[in-house]
């Protein structure tokens, strides 16, 4: 046993992603050798070997159907088999070769014709959308998820509006700090706020969140009022970064392309972490999997993302005593709280979390009542069983601003960046909205009042969704490596005098972490 290798360690030595050796292991290319006390993967040599053939075939084109073809016809892929397959496969390359061929002159020509003219026509339009399509669907492929039509549509359209207004601006800013980060291999964090949301960011692998696994609407990013991508950078070297970065895009280009960058302290206690005990594949590992909740269920929250409570913090640098008092009483309540109710899944624990407030009576009240409530609050049994199901995991209780959009297109038909220009006229973030006169006559009245009693205390489901991305990886190094983890928190904390799990935010007197 002591030979074997984890999941983790596979996808080290193959160059593999563990999500692209779990979809192997789907096809039936690939087999875990067994599972250890702990439930993980473990392989030995020989699914070592297969893996890397696999790799090896993929990586001179073959698709995993045609391997799996193969290795069915001829599991030892003898001689005579693999020059067959290999001769069919050349022929097949040279036919794509002329096809790229055809791409490749086509889009040169079109970068000649921008530099005269200003206005892209409709067939130059559609050529680049395919072309974006098509590199999207490869990038998203090759992190091991199954292109569906679901998916190839959400890409289409987000696409389409990343042609529009400043977003090209914005999507080059961050593949410049992308590739940046990636070249220097400096650690980013998963893209906050309503970039979460988007699958075309997802695609270029600035989120390592697959939106569409949690109900996230790329919508609330491209249609929002104004673009703001925020993106966490590994702490002490966000300098480092931020001056390679500058040598192709200056920071007012940056800032009118609504990026910016701040500095994690998380993310560098990671990267430190990772150089003691080796590599985590976070994402090789469920979100229902049971040692990210079995700390809450005991109510030890120290240590965890989003619940601990700070003691030297930048964030809180300049709150009120008043309020910091509240807030660790607020946390202590919350670890009684959590001994009594027993977190679910990931969407249990992003409710608590978004309902745990020190000051709002209202989120108090929710909260109490979501942590007595079984399954689904009375009061709601009138709405379409649609709208119900939409608001199951949230046991009505909570009002995303995503389930919001989703049931106001369910009664007026409205498309989905309507939906959220009618939230944002009736937040007062923008002055009118054409089809607001149809809204008394589309929505039932008790809908509509539903709709006014619930809108002050609508939440930003994506930003949520990002902030698991911290708190699984704390909860799961708390399970796994309980000591290793304590030792390097402290050493961060003493070392900065401020708190681990800072994060950096924009306020008009107060942006310790930012870069710029």
């Amino acid at each position: 046993m002591k030979d074997w290798i984890t999941i983790g360690q596979l996808a080290i030595k193959t160059g593999l992603t563990a999500r692209a050796i779990r979809l192997y292991e789907e096809k039936g290319l690939l087999k875990s050798h067994s599972r250890g006390d702990n439930d993980y993967r473990l392989y030995s040599s020989q699914e070592l070997s297969q893996a890397l053939q696999i790799k090896e075939f993929r990586d001179m084109g073959f698709s995993l159907g045609e391997i799996a073809e193969m290795l069915t016809q001829d599991p030892q892929l003898t001689k005579a088999n693999m020059t067959s397959f290999l001769q069919k496969k050349v022929e097949c390359l040279r036919q794509e070769q002329q096809v790229v061929g055809e791409r490749i002159g086509k889009l040169e020509s079109l970068i000649a014709s921008l530099n005269t003219v200003q206005k892209l026509d409709e067939p130059q339009r559609r050529m680049i959308m395919e072309e974006l399509v098509l590199q999207a669907k490869e990038k998203i492929k090759a992190r091991g998820v199954e292109i569906s039509s679901e998916i190839e549509k959400t890409l289409r359209r987000e696409i389409t509006d990343s042609l529009n207004g400043s977003f090209p601006q914005a999507i080059r800013a961050i593949d410049i700090v992308r590739d940046h980060a990636e070249r220097l291999n400096i650690k980013l964090g998963p893209g906050r706020g309503s970039s979460a949301s988007s699958l075309l960011l997802y695609s270029k692998g600035l989120t390592q969140i697959f939106p569409m696994g949690y109900d996230l609407m790329p919508e609330l990013f491209f249609h929002a009022m104004k673009i703001y991508v925020w993106i966490d950078v590994e702490y002490g070297r966000g300098t480092e970064l931020l001056n390679s970065v500058t040598k192709e895009i200056s920071i007012p280009e940056l800032r009118a392309a609504g990026v910016s960058l701040f500095q994690c302290p998380f993310l560098q206690i990671l990267s430190d972490l990772e150089k003691k005990i080796g590599p985590i594949d976070f994402d090789a590992i469920a979100d229902d999997d049971k040692r990210i909740f079995e700390n809450f269920w005991r109510g030890e929250v120290g240590n965890i993302f989003l619940f601990d409570m700070p003691k030297k913090s930048l964030m809180y640098a300049k709150t009120p005593v008043e309020f910091m008092n509240e807030l660790k009483k607020s946390k202590e309540n919350l670890k009684d709280l959590l001994k009594k109710y027993k977190i679910r899944n990931v969407h249990d624990l992003l409710n608590v979390a978004t309902l745990h407030d020190p000051v709002s009576d209202h989120k108090k009240m929710q909260l109490q009542r979501y942590v007595e409530a079984s399954e689904w609050v009375a009061g709601f049994e009138n709405l379409q069983p649609k709208i119900q199901t939409i608001l199951k995991n949230s046991k009505g209780l909570i009002i995303y601003r995503e389930d919001l959009l989703r049931i106001l297109q369910e009664y007026t038909g409205w498309t989905l960046p309507e939906c959220n220009r009618f939230y944002l006229c009736q937040k007062k973030y923008i002055d009118s909205f054409a089809k607001l006169g149809e809204y008394e006559t589309l929505v039932p009245a008790e809908i509509r009042e539903w709709i006014d009693e619930n809108l002050p205390h609508v939440f930003m489901k994506s930003h949520m969704v990002a902030m698991w991305w911290f708190t699984k990886r704390s909860a799961l190094l708390n399970s796994l490596y309980p000591q290793e983890y304590l030792q390097a928190l402290e050493g961060w904390e003493q070392k900065h005098n401020s708190s681990w799990s800072d994060l950096g935010f924009y306020d008009k007197d107060h942006r310790p972490l930012a870069l710029y």
